[in-house]
């Protein structure tokens, strides 16, 4: 049996829109975009300066955590809504909400404030992450979205890397709170490039949003990113709090899975997991989803503390890893495209990333930046080549009618692994961390270190004396390899998940949608 008679054939959507307007409509969706993705790790090359200003150092690390957390949390709502009562109106309400945490951010006075901005603004992200594509699949056939869709990912995966040298460039030039306004005038962009989109009126359903079933959600989602948070760092595994979250993460899901069964219109629908391959590719999303964010995570610690790297030359450094996934993924929309297929481009997608973290295992203090920036250039070009696969395949099998409730599903079992991944490359660095130092120093000089050093602060540890330093750069050094070897267990299951997957063939079923663009006023 040849390829397309043993592939899966699903159905697309089309419009009559030329080539330009549809450009036209995905370059300010992807204004949005950009915004979510620049925040996702705005903060990770700022956090020491932060800490050091607001206080809080024991709950700094949460400013990041809990901007992932709600993004995750709020996706399957926002994709459900957008089904319900249209995505137009949706998008642009979370382009505000992004821009006025933007300035809630800038002026946090304490720690606290900014986690409160920052979960907020997660809020809004979740927006800002699953809306595009759920807008191009209503108004792109399956087969061309792979073009379009390959773009946004390039976007998104741009954005999120130069989030880290943006937050980098104000900590060493002005201030970290310069970071956050920066996405203001982007917001007002967006939402002047969408005035004239309209998407077709007709709804699934008018029945009222299964709020009940958004809350669980959101609380398994808290109480799964609790456990891998606290679990070995704050609590012992072993610990009745560990036990008992653990406890109360699978409670929630089986009570998530009971709701959704019998919800009139159940904000996760759970027959989109009878279609074959569904549950598999959910899965996949989800390792995948950790084993790309820890390496991110930690990274610029990595240049940072290793290399010597200043805040804003780590974001430099990571150049080519924003060109490669760029690359990438624009290869991977377009061989999509051409053929139909999109397995294949997977499936090679998560064996370069796979080989590129395993490379990682590699890097010491001795590394040069060549050697560094080859092994990302491998990452790369893997991860450019899966992350927007997911969401056309995904829609792909999904029907139209459930397309943005199918591309909530898959961005959410996406980004709770890019929680986690965030959560577990902490949790095992920190843990790590103190377990090296103790070894390589002292009791008495590991009791005298400060705080500042024992976070990672890039000022503190090169005002040690030599003879402290040397030992505790080789510390941070053998905790980011222990790090990186906790990442390929994850890659490794996300690469068998990809590879069982059935072949889905995209092709051009044509459906007209009528007034998708408004006269210009």
């Amino acid at each position: 049996m040849n390829d397309s008679a043993a592939a899966m054939s699903f159905g697309g959507t089309s419009t009559d829109l030329d080539n330009r307007q549809i450009w036209l409509i995905v370059g300010g969706l992807m204004v949005g975009m950009f915004l979510q993705g620049l925040d996702t790790l705005l903060i990770v090359t700022a956090l020491p300066t932060i800490a050091g200003e607001l206080g809080g150092l024991d709950r700094i690390s949460w400013a990041l955590t809990v901007y992932l957390l709600t993004q995750t949390a709020s996706v399957p709502l926002w994709g459900k809504l957008g089904d319900i009562w249209g995505r137009k109106r949706l998008y642009q309400f979370a382009v505000v909400l992004f821009a006025v945490t933007s300035v809630l951010c800038a002026l946090a006075q304490n720690v606290d404030q900014l986690i409160a901005a920052r979960a907020i603004r997660g809020v809004a992200g979740g927006g800002l992450l699953v809306l595009p594509f759920a807008i191009v699949g209503d108004i792109v056939p399956a087969r061309r979205r792979a073009r379009y869709q390959g773009a946004m990912g390039a976007n998104v995966a741009v954005a999120t890397l130069l989030g880290p040298l943006l937050g980098g460039f104000f900590v060493d030039h002005a201030s970290w709170r310069y970071a956050f306004l920066v996405g203001v005038p982007p917001a007002g962009l967006a939402l002047w490039s969408t005035r004239q989109l309209r998407l077709p009126s007709s709804r699934i359903s008018r029945v009222g949003v299964d709020f009940t079933g958004a809350g669980i959600v959101v609380t398994v989602s808290v109480s799964l990113l609790l456990l891998v948070t606290w679990g070995g760092r704050r609590f012992s595994w072993a610990s009745p709090q560990t036990l008992g979250l653990a406890v109360l993460s699978m409670a929630l899901l089986a009570v998530l899975v009971a709701w959704e069964r019998h919800a009139e219109d159940p904000i996760v629908p759970l027959h989109l997991f009878k279609i074959k391959g569904f549950p598999l590719l959910m899965s996949a999303a989800f390792f995948s989803g950790i084993a790309m964010q820890a390496p991110w995570t930690v990274m610029p610690i990595f240049l940072q503390l290793i290399t010597g790297a200043s805040a804003t030359s780590s974001g430099l450094l990571l150049l080519p890893l924003i060109i490669s996934i760029s690359i990438a993924s624009f290869v991977g929309g377009h061989l999509m495209s051409r053929s139909g297929r999109c397995k294949m481009v997977i499936v090679t997608g998560m064996i370069l990333a796979t080989c590129g973290f395993s490379f990682y295992l590699l890097l010491d203090r001795h590394s040069s930046r060549l050697q560094t920036s080859l092994f990302m250039t491998v990452t790369g070009c893997g991860l450019g080549l899966i992350i927007q696969p997911l969401v056309v395949v995904t829609q792909a099998m999904a029907p139209q009618r459930e397309l943005g409730a199918a591309t909530s599903v898959v961005s959410f079992f996406r980004q709770l692994g890019q929680a986690f991944g965030t959560a577990i490359a902490l949790a095992v660095f920190a843990g790590r961390l103190v377990t090296h130092l103790r070894s390589n120093l002292s009791a008495s000089t590991y009791s005298a270190l400060d705080d500042d050093v024992r976070t990672g602060s890039p000022k503190a540890v090169e005002r040690l004396e030599f003879v402290v330093r040397d030992p505790v750069t080789l510390s941070f050094a053998r905790a980011l390899h222990d790090t990186f070897v906790a990442v390929i267990p994850f890659a490794v299951i996300g690469l068998a998940m990809f590879a069982l997957i059935p072949r889905v063939h995209l092709h051009d079923e044509e459906r007209s949608f009528i007034d998708v663009l408004e006269p210009a006023p």
